[in-house]
């Protein structure tokens, strides 16, 4: 991509949307689940995840060569 860390901050804007906090590092999306974490909410984590993620391929899709 043209901007170095702008579809980051789109697919962060987006995991914050869906309820789920995850930090961009430029283009890289970054977890940091507490070691408590349940299977229960991995499994949601991972869907909100899945989600913010199609949701930043829609935005950006165009742009790809």
């Amino acid at each position: 991509f043209a901007d170095s860390g702008r579809v980051g901050t789109i697919c962060r804007d987006h995991c914050i949307a869906q309820g789920l906090i995850m930090r961009a590092c430029w283009d890289t999306m970054v977890f940091a689940p507490p070691f408590c974490i349940t299977r229960e909410e991995i499994d949601q984590m991972v869907t909100r995840a899945r989600a913010a993620l199609d949701a930043t391929l829609a935005d950006v899709k165009d742009e790809m060569a």
